[in-house]
C-alpha cells in the first residue's frame, strides 16, 4: 500500500475490500461507523469505502503525529468516541472540543 492511502483489508479473502488515495497524511485513525476520523493537523472525516472527505474542522488544531510508536517529540492526539457514535471529544489547546460525526 502506497503512502497516504486508506484501505480495508479482508483477512478471510486476503484482498483489499476498499483502497483509496488520500490527499496527505492522516495519522492514527479513529473508527466512526462507516467513516474514520483522521486527527492529523486538524480533524477530518473520511468515508472508508470511497476515501471521500465527508467533513473537516480546520479551526481545531491537533498534533501532526504520524504513527503510534517511536515518536516522542510530538504528542498523540487525544480523542474519545461517544458510545452512540454520534460525537467525538478532542483535546485541543485550552480545553475539549466536541464534534458531530454521525
Amino acid at each position: 500500500m502506497a503512502q497516504h492511502q486508506l484501505g480495508v483489508w479482508s483477512c478471510s479473502t486476503a484482498t483489499w475490500l476498499y483502497r483509496n488515495d488520500l490527499p496527505g497524511p492522516i495519522g492514527t485513525i479513529l473508527g466512526c461507523g462507516e467513516a474514520v476520523l483522521a486527527p492529523y493537523g486538524h480533524p477530518r472525516l473520511f468515508d472508508i469505502r470511497t476515501g471521500e472527505l465527508l467533513a473537516q474542522w480546520p479551526e481545531l488544531t491537533l498534533p501532526r503525529r504520524q504513527g503510534a510508536y517511536g515518536v516522542t517529540h510530538t504528542p498523540s492526539p487525544v480523542a474519545a468516541l461517544h458510545p452512540d457514535g454520534s460525537r467525538v471529544a478532542l483535546a485541543v489547546k485550552g480545553g475539549i472540543a466536541v464534534i458531530r460525526v454521525g
